[in-house]
Formats: structure tokens, C-alpha cells, sequence
């Protein structure tokens, strides 16, 4: 299926999300695919729990949020539309490999992540916080909008 939007209730919230597409496995699993032009994130970024969209894709598809796609999430991709080398285009996995996450694990940290997050700060009172972790947030457009170089002391 390709391009689908869907949702769930968790932790006192709606979790939405569309994916770019979830293939049927050989062994009947999931594969939850993400198309990317650029780069797909690091596996530091996975690991440390910061890009955790494809194990949040599979726990909608899970729970029954996509209509007509039943099963467990197995498989997760980014394809890639980026130069690699010397060739255009390449698929890289955020589980296994320098993530240290494995597949089957996947799903289950997303969801913990995710049922912490809200509690922190969708039901919780816990104020939001521009940029939380920095170096995992590199400059953006609102940065001088927000007045970050003078919160961070680069007056």
C-alpha cells in the first residue's frame, strides 16, 4: 500500500501519521518504508530515540490504524534519493547495524518514547522546550526568530 494516512489513541492522545508505503513481507511481516530526497537520519539519532518515525508508522499499523493492513512491523527502510558515493540512491535501515536497535525491539521503543514524550508535554505540565537536546537540532530558520543565539549566551 503506499501513501496512507492513519491514527490510534495512546497515552491520553491521537498519534497520526502516513506513510509512504508498507509492503507485505515474505514471512508476513510489515516492511514500513520511508521515501527520502536527502539523507535519512543517523543511527545515533535512532538510537538515542530522536527519529523513531518508522517504529511510530508500525505501531499505528499494529494497532489498526491504516485501514486493510494487519500484522506485526518487521522490516523498516529509508530509500533514499541521495547521492551516495559515486551512485544516486541507496536504502538504509535504522534498526540493526550502529543503531544497536533490533527490529523486533523497534515498535516497542517508539512506543515508550512516544508514551513519555506525551506525558511529559501533551498531558503533563512539563513546558516546551525550544530546543531540547541542540546538537540534535541543528540551526533553522526560526532560530533567530526565537532569539536562540541570546538564550545560549552568543550575544
Amino acid at each position: 500500500r503506499v501513501e496512507e494516512a492513519g491514527a490510534i489513541e495512546i497515552a491520553g492522545v491521537t498519534l497520526t501519521g502516513k506513510y509512504d508505503r508498507i509492503d507485505r513481507l515474505p514471512g508476513g511481516g510489515l516492511g514500513i518504508v520511508d521515501y527520502k530526497t536527502g539523507k535519512p537520519p543517523s543511527p545515533k539519532a535512532v538510537a538515542e530515540g530522536y527519529s523513531l518515525q518508522l517504529g511510530l508508522i508500525g505501531l499505528i499499523a499494529e494497532r489498526g490504524g491504516f485501514d486493510r493492513i494487519a500484522g506485526k512491523a518487521t522490516g523498516f527502510e529509508y530509500w533514499s534519493l541521495a547521492k551516495k558515493g559515486e551512485a544516486f540512491g541507496y536504502i538504509q535501515s535504522p534498526v540493526g547495524g550502529r543503531s544497536g536497535i533490533a527490529a523486533e525491539d523497534f515498535v516497542g521503543k517508539a512506543y515508550n518514547q512516544f508514551v513519555e514524550a506525551a506525558g511529559h508535554w501533551l498531558t503533563g505540565d512539563r513546558a516546551f522546550t525550544a530546543k531540547l537536546v541542540p546538537e540534535m537540532a541543528p540551526y533553522a530558520e526560526y532560530d533567530q526568530l526565537m532569539r536562540r543565539d541570546e538564550w545560549y549566551g552568543r550575544e
